[in-house]
């Protein structure tokens, strides 16, 4: 079987060109010295990921085409709790020689694919050869309104808004760890696999927030810490009410399979991290409008929490503050082990 080092890095440009397909309209894509796109009015954004193997993902995890996708989907992210829409994307590829032709085709169809969907063609890029295993990164320019969405901004009495559901991929992540293969066994198992390996992409509902919010940011790390990341620079704190909290449905059957203790759910929720959620403080009489609108567009929202005056992060539960156990799931990702 054919590896990229048989294959050659002009061969590696050729598949890129030919799955990231024509550049946007009165631009120039890949193949010249740089990319050249026309931009409408507002204000860019830029914004940029790194994938590692071994660190972010593993090839025997998922198919390529997902971790292709994925990659895309956390950059959009970024994009998307801005409240800006993605134009176009820049990608880098360090390739160990021995990978199969075949399976870096398919991560990068799958890759383009997600792009596109995203509204952010890969327009250029580069490619390395790597010694050890592979390395994804990208970089993603976006739109945004004359005003985008800061982290900073949030104030007291603003509700905490998040989208969709929290612990998913942190249940996905336990299933792999455990074992769990592609695509999964049991419902249960596929839902959190599926979770994990395929995160929501939240453009169209960043615009909705990114008109309302004062501010806001993506669930990338742990939702814990990004409630502080949206507080703490205001010298805020906020309350989070446990049982607002929209937990992975699949969660509590998961835990129970894997012999987790029963509260490993909510553990999930707030520690866990690679949601991909939009987090967003909104001022409590836009909370209505905002809600009617994301359903609209078929994105549950839940108010999880207030905005307050004191510093620090309470999680409370029936009125009663009660201890964020951040022992049971971790503190969220640092790439250099902070705890």
């Amino acid at each position: 079987m054919a590896t990229v080092e048989d294959r050659g890095e002009a061969w590696v440009i050729e598949v890129m060109r030919r799955q990231a397909g024509p550049a946007p309209a009165g631009g120039v894509g890949i193949g010249d010295d740089a990319a050249v796109l026309p931009l409408p009015a507002g204000r860019l954004l830029v914004s940029q990921d790194m994938l590692v193997e071994g660190v972010h993902f593993r090839r025997d995890w998922m198919p390529p085409e997902l971790i292709g996708a994925k990659a895309v989907a956390a950059n959009v992210s970024d994009i998307a709790a801005m409240g800006g829409h993605p134009l176009a994307c820049v990608v880098a590829l360090a390739l160990p020689g021995s990978l199969t032709a075949a399976w870096l085709e398919t991560l990068l169809a799958g890759l383009a694919r997600q792009a596109r969907e995203a509204g952010a063609p890969v327009v250029g890029g580069d490619t390395v050869g790597s010694p050890a295993g592979l390395v994804i990164d990208i970089a993603i320019l976006g739109l945004a309104r004359e005003d985008p969405v800061e982290r900073r901004g949030a104030a007291p009495g603003d509700c905490l808004v998040v989208t969709g559901a929290l612990g998913g991929s942190a249940a996905g992540l336990a299933c792999f760890q455990k074992g769990a293969a592609w695509p999964g066994a049991a419902r249960w198992e596929a839902a959190a696999l599926r979770r994990h390996a395929c995160p929501p992409v939240r453009v169209a509902a960043g615009r909705v927030l990114g008109a309302y919010a004062h501010a806001m940011t993506d669930i990338s790390d742990a939702f814990i810490t990004e409630v502080d990341a949206l507080v703490s620079p205001m010298g805020l704190g906020a309350a989070v009410q446990q049982e607002a909290l929209p937990l992975f449905a699949e969660g509590p059957d998961v835990a129970r399979a894997l012999g987790q203790p029963a509260d490993r759910p909510l553990a999930w929720a707030l520690f866990g991290g690679e949601d991909y959620e939009l987090l967003a403080a909104v001022p409590p009489e836009a909370w209505p409008s905002v809600a009617g609108q994301l359903r609209a567009i078929g994105v549950e929202a839940h108010m999880v929490g207030r905005v307050e005056h004191a510093p620090g992060i309470r999680l409370v539960q029936d009125g009663r503050a009660v201890p964020l156990d951040r022992g049971a799931g971790g503190v969220g990702f640092d790439h250099f082990g902070a705890r």
